[in-house]
């Protein structure tokens, strides 16, 4: 079967036209050009041919919450996601009291175990966000809710479902304790991500020293740059060791600060 489109894009650059040749379902080869037409040619007017997309936080689309989602409302969310090339990703939850949050992961866990077998996006596992966030930058999460990183806090988080679904956590570095979170975190192999933050350039560099490998959603709650007083958005778009996520809806930054973002951060540039 051969996939042609007008655009294709491999290996970091938008080529095209051009078109995928796949048999016994996986992909055979790229070609750089629109083979002739046959009757196993699909051939797109339109469009770009990917390789699968991977979103690192999604806390919902379609109607569905994640937050709040059982199974049926998991498949839903990932045949969709699917048909807009979207092959897999992480369910984001926000701060919630801790047992709500155990139990929404024990709804993503069964999602998942569920849906494995499926031609449709797959969960690979849950992105918390919150509960360690600064409350000057908490935006949307309820601030009675928000905690302190320290151990008692992650013992009663890494319990039960939490502990088997956990991948990524997004918290404030400067919050009490949160570079020991990072540490304990990151040695349990679940990736760290600084944000809803005030913490200077200084902090955010001693997460990354700890073990953070991600910044979410760069520009937006977190501290202004300032040439004098860079933050995790000056952090972010130098450190190499960093991946800066951005809100790419040309919205929740201007699409100004967005082609500085990606042009600084280059191949760590992730969309949201």
């Amino acid at each position: 079967m051969i996939i042609s489109a007008p655009r294709l894009f491999r290996d970091g650059a938008i080529t095209g036209p051009g078109a995928v040749v796949v048999g016994s379902g996986v992909i055979d080869a790229v070609l750089d050009f629109v083979p002739p037409a046959a009757e196993d040619h699909v051939a797109l007017d339109h469009g770009m041919l990917t390789p699968g997309l991977i979103d690192t936080h999604n806390n919902g689309a379609f109607g569905v919450n994640c937050a709040a989602a059982d199974t049926e409302g998991f498949t839903l969310l990932c045949s969709r996601l699917a048909e807009h090339g979207i092959t897999a990703f992480l369910p984001t939850i926000i701060t919630a009291p801790i047992e709500n949050l155990i139990e929404a992961a024990g709804r993503v866990r069964a999602a998942r175990d569920a849906l494995s077998d499926l031609p449709i996006c797959q969960i690979m596992g849950l992105h918390l966000e919150g509960p360690f966030l600064a409350p000057e930058k908490r935006g949307v999460h309820r601030e009675g809710w928000l905690r302190q990183p320290d151990n008692d806090s992650l013992d009663k988080l890494l319990t039960g479902e939490l502990l088997v679904v956990l991948r990524m956590v997004t918290l404030a570095p400067e919050l009490p304790g949160a570079i020991m979170a990072i540490r304990r975190l990151a040695a349990m192999g679940v990736a760290v991500s600084i944000g809803h933050s005030k913490a200077d350039a200084k902090t955010a560099q001693a997460a990354v020293d700890a073990g953070a490998s991600l910044a979410t959603h760069v520009f937006n709650a977190m501290r202004p740059f300032n040439h004098r007083d860079p933050g995790i958005i000056g952090v972010a778009l130098s450190d190499r060791r960093l991946f800066a996520c951005f809100i790419a809806d040309g919205v929740h930054a201007d699409p100004v600060a967005l082609r500085a973002g990606f042009a600084a951060a280059g191949t760590r540039a992730v969309a949201v």
